[in-house]
């Protein structure tokens, strides 16, 4: 006797009705509920698409048609005498902005996620009520918990069912039909493909969108595969009495990762006067000549504005807000102190086309930068890009800081390259285990790598510059003792920066090694030009 009919021996044959068992999770679990003996009647509104397979029984069913829900469950039944199992899989998903969502969308959402599928649930928890027995299998999503962006409608539909779902099992009490909620997280199906997206949506929304979905294809395609959770049902089909909830997937959920690479707003602090560089210069004095422009960048009064000294003719912030708008940012919240309002004047010439500025003044700016990025705290959602207005970085610097972030946590681009740091001595240097910071300062004696002052982060951090502050005598606090705080509860990642380069611009030795070295990446780049055109 072969091993397999051994096993039939001795395991109760269930009869099964599942939806959507043409593709994705749905044709995983009849495969595997087929070969371990029980009798599947599967569902699809294309008949052709369904495996023909022995105990394999296809039906047709078009969620969208009430009329067809209550035939195909009928005829099913007819067929099977009874059933044990209801399997609710079938589905569908909409990508698109909750704010532009016809009306007619969301309703075909919820008819094939909600309404449909409580159709199914009724005619079934007669016929099992009746039996005194049976099973229902709702899969929903862990995005009803932890939404997917864009995908609103299905979110919702799917918290809808997982409610549902919770009521029905408080209502059945001690019945011995018992009704679970099974949660997917990441797993790897063609469902992506099936998702509808509009062609074109408002121009404010595409570089969130396109981000989002970049990380929601690249997700999925490192996801667990569909087998994991017709491993889960095939327990609970066998399982007496199953949980009431169960969620299948890896631990990184998908909602997290597309919030983390959907970062589209950014802090930017220029609040302090900028101190150190203006004791390299005389006033009156400008750096690097008459640059075009620069009178008019300098303002009236001939000082200086740190955001606006001139590097390779170009103001020092134009290159940081290139790096930001060209990596996806939309969104720059300025927080102005020193010179507040001829700050504001002189950016608004030179902040790019499509980004959405606000201007947020904090009257003390005298203080450390832990009280300006408090400044912010009413203005940013989460999480959110940090960075001051004296960095300079490469785009894939900024890139790789937003695709590796977790947004739960603070993330910190970090240099490991010690001997490419210009000023080893006076950089904020962090200790380090593993990808975790535990450890942050200038006179750190042991320490792995140097903060780059670039920074994904979370709102809780709000909640320790505010701890910060109130164990200051002087109600002040910097940004590195909130980061201090929060790595002692294990929430710092460090993210390497590998290659990439950066620089602060903190005195005039600073900035004249800033030229220095982008003069040279400029003419190695025109150099490798110069040989491909050969």
């Amino acid at each position: 006797m072969r091993r397999r009919d051994a096993k039939q021996i001795f395991q109760i044959v269930k009869r099964v009705f599942l939806t959507g068992a043409s593709s994705g999770i749905g044709l995983a679990i009849a495969k595997l509920l087929v070969a371990e003996g029980h009798e599947v009647w599967g569902t699809s509104r294309n008949l052709e698409r369904l495996p023909k397979t022995p105990r394999l029984h296809p039906i047709r069913l078009d969620l969208t048609d009430r009329d067809s829900i209550q035939e195909a469950f009928n005829s099913a039944l007819a067929e099977a005498g009874y059933f044990d199992v209801l399997i609710n899989n079938a589905g569908a998903g909409h990508f698109d902005p909750a704010e532009l969502l016809p009306m007619e969308t969301i309703a075909s959402q919820f008819q094939i996620l909600v309404f449909g599928q409580i159709q199914l649930m009724q005619l079934a928890l007669r016929h099992m009520q009746a039996r005194d027995k049976g099973l229902i299998i709702n899969v929903s999503s862990l995005a009803s918990r932890l939404p997917v962006p864009f995908m609103a409608a299905y979110n919702a539909a799917k918290a809808a069912l997982a409610a549902f779902t919770m009521s029905i099992q408080l209502e059945l009490g001690d019945s011995r039909v018992r009704i679970v909620d099974l949660q997917p997280a990441n797993i790897c199906t063609e469902f992506n493909q099936g998702v509808i997206q509009s062609a074109k949506t408002e121009s404010r929304y595409d570089a969130k969108i396109a981000k989002t979905w970049k990380i929601v294809e690249h997700t999925m395609k490192n996801a667990p595969s569909p087998d994991l959770v017709a491993r889960h049902v095939l327990k609970l089909v066998n399982a007496m009495p199953p949980p009431p909830r169960i969620t299948v997937g890896g631990s990184c959920q998908l909602p997290l990762q597309m919030l983390m690479s959907a970062v589209c707003e950014a802090v930017l602090l220029i609040a302090g006067e900028g101190s150190r560089l203006r004791q390299g210069f005389r006033l009156r004095r400008s750096y690097g000549g008459q640059a075009s422009g620069q009178a008019n960048l300098r303002g009236l009064d001939e000082t200086f504005l740190k955001p606006f000294v001139l590097v390779l003719g170009r103001p020092l912030i134009s290159y940081t807000l290139d790096a930001l708008t060209r990596t996806g940012i939309k969104t720059v919240h300025f927080v102005v102190g020193y010179e507040g309002e001829r700050m504001i004047e002189q950016l608004r010439q030179i902040i790019p086309s499509g980004v959405n500025a606000s201007f947020i003044e904090n009257r003390d700016w005298r203080k450390q930068n832990g009280i300006s990025l408090l400044a912010a705290a009413s203005h940013v959602g989460a999480p959110f890009l940090l960075t001051m207005s004296d960095h300079l970085f490469d785009d894939s610097m900024v890139g790789r800081l937003l695709d590796n972030s977790d947004p739960a946590v603070l993330n910190i681009a970090v240099d490991r390259k010690l001997d490419s740091i210009f000023d080893l001595h006076d950089a904020m240097k962090v200790q380090m285990r593993e990808n975790r910071i535990v450890g942050i300062g200038k006179d750190l004696r042991e320490f792995d790598a140097i903060d780059t002052g670039l920074f994904v982060s979370p709102r809780e951090i709000f909640d320790y510059l505010e701890r910060a502050r109130s164990d200051n005598s002087e109600n002040d606090c910097s940004l590195a003792d909130a980061v201090r705080l929060m790595a002692g509860n294990d929430k710092v990642r460090a993210i390497d920066i590998g290659a990439s380069w950066w620089q602060d611009v903190d005195t005039p030795e600073m900035l004249q090694h800033a030229e220095e070295d982008m003069t040279r990446r400029m003419s190695r780049s025109v150099s490798k030009i110069g040989r491909y055109s050969c």
